[in-house]
């Protein structure tokens, strides 16, 4: 028994952009595959305000290659081996030259990556079981007119054991452990870091409507210590109005230690004061959330969200002096409520919303940079014609969004269409317009959106 199945398509656009993508599976009975390849190209447009000099058009370049191979020895017994491939190039501005230490616009990124993951899945009563081995390396090279400037190289091994014991609907337990080695070698700054981690987490309910999970994992980092993070979870199910109300609720905390990169980047030669006198720590943080929601009989869904967010010594890119990777002293807050409806008006028309008010706040009280206190999206969806065309208009709101310096930035509203048809079964044209009204903004300080950009393009299902 051979079964196949896979999909071809091409886009072009504005900017010179194309894209072409392939992907194609196959079952085999025991064996199983699946191949995905794609290419994208554009010419870009100039990236920043600041480049009143060249006015270049920033180009970006990637082809991905990814592939999946599958062995089930058995009912209970699988096999599974994931590869992938990136290449990508990306052109930008404002860099710095390696003789004078002076900017240029004349700035390139390329990137290389290669990944795979080997896995083992086992399941023998109620117990499951899983091992994994996860490898990834990285090649980046930056050039400065033409010249290498900056090139580090990383690598990321792991190897877990992740398993499961379900007794009953109310008693789960998930456990495992995480074995981690990371490295980066740049020419000047060469070294490797193991993080060593283990889990475990109940999940159960009570009744039929009472459902709990809490969970907790310790992390011993070679550089940074011991830190033991834990998340706790609720929900309660209730109906009502015909349809079901969920009141939910979580708690959690977390730890990240500084990245081999962003201490190699402070150590490096195009960092400055402050960066460069900074000894990065590790960032902790901590946060809940309380919702309720209601789906209805007809597949009406509204949800609201209160959620509250603390970062503590913060690490962030200094996008002021662009002097490198920076660290807070004290508490970074983000707090807010989220609505969310999603509404089936008719058989082929539907509407989702979303609102976001966020309240935030850095170590020094001002309020956290490029996060607007107000964001809001609004999607229609109409599929006539037995849903053979399918027409989306997205429009998205921003406001009160302040930078590093505290200016305000740029309110906006950006509005979207697409579309598709299928002329015959298997074939599909679809095009897009992003910025439909040309709106011009920057979310990023001198840094440029797309203007008005159409594209189409066609997709084979065989």
């Amino acid at each position: 028994n051979d079964d196949s199945i896979g999909q071809l398509s091409a886009e072009a656009g504005k900017y010179g952009t194309t894209e072409y993508a392939g992907n194609v599976g196959a079952d085999m009975g025991a064996f199983d595959v699946a191949l995905t390849a794609t290419r994208l190209e554009t010419d870009g447009f100039n990236a920043r305000s600041t480049d009143t000099t060249l006015r270049d058009d920033d180009g970006f370049q990637n082809t991905t290659l990814h592939g999946r191979f599958g062995w089930s020895a058995s009912d209970n017994l699988r096999a599974q081996l994931v590869v992938r491939q990136v290449d990508s190039d990306n052109d930008y501005d404002s860099c710095f030259t390696t003789d004078t230490f002076s900017p240029t616009d004349k700035c390139t990124d390329k990137f290389k990556q290669n990944s795979m993951r080997l896995s083992g899945d086992y399941t023998h009563g109620n117990f499951t079981h899983e091992l994994a081995y996860n490898m990834s390396d990285t090649d980046r090279a930056f050039y400065s007119e033409g010249v290498s400037s900056f090139r580090p190289k990383g690598e990321i091994e792991s190897a877990g054991y992740l398993g499961s014991y379900r007794h009953s609907p109310a008693l789960q337990l998930v456990y495992g452990i995480d074995l981690e080695t990371e490295s980066i070698d740049d020419g000047s700054f060469d070294t490797d870091r193991d993080q060593d981690g283990y889990y475990l987490e109940y999940q159960g309910s009570f009744v039929d409507n009472i459902f709990v999970t809490a969970g907790a994992r310790y992390d011993d980092n070679e550089d940074f210590g011991s830190h033991t993070s834990y998340r706790v979870s609720g929900a309660y199910l209730i109906p009502l109005g015909g349809g079901e109300t969920k009141l939910r609720g979580s708690y959690g905390t977390g730890f990240r230690a500084p990245s081999l990169y962003e201490i190699s980047y402070n150590s490096g030669p195009f960092a400055s004061p402050p960066a460069s006198e900074t000894q990065l720590q590790e960032e902790t943080s901590s946060g809940f959330d309380l919702g309720v929601s209601w789906t209805s009989a007809h597949g009406l869904y509204l949800e609201a969200v209160y959620f509250d967010q603390t970062v503590s010594d913060e690490i962030f890119f200094d996008l002021a002096g662009f002097s490198g990777y920076l660290q807070g002293n004290g508490d970074a807050d983000s707090s807010g409520l989220e609505l969310v409806l999603e509404w089936p008006v008719a058989d082929s028309i539907s509407l989702a919303a979303n609102y976001t008010y966020n309240d935030t706040e850095t170590d020094s009280n001002a309020p956290r940079a490029f996060r607007p206190q107000y964001l809001a999206n609004l999607g229609i969806n109409w599929q006539p014609l037995n849903s053979r065309l399918v027409i989306g208009v997205n429009a998205r709101l921003s406001r009160d969004a302040q930078g590093v310096a505290g200016e305000s930035l740029d309110d906006y509203e950006v509005v979207d269409l697409n579309a598709s048809f299928e002329v015959l079964a298997g074939v599909e044209v679809f095009g897009r317009i992003e910025n439909l009204t040309d709106t011009e903004y920057e979310e990023v300080p001198t840094y440029n959106t797309s203007s008005r950009a159409g594209y189409a393009g066609v997709r084979y299902n065989f």
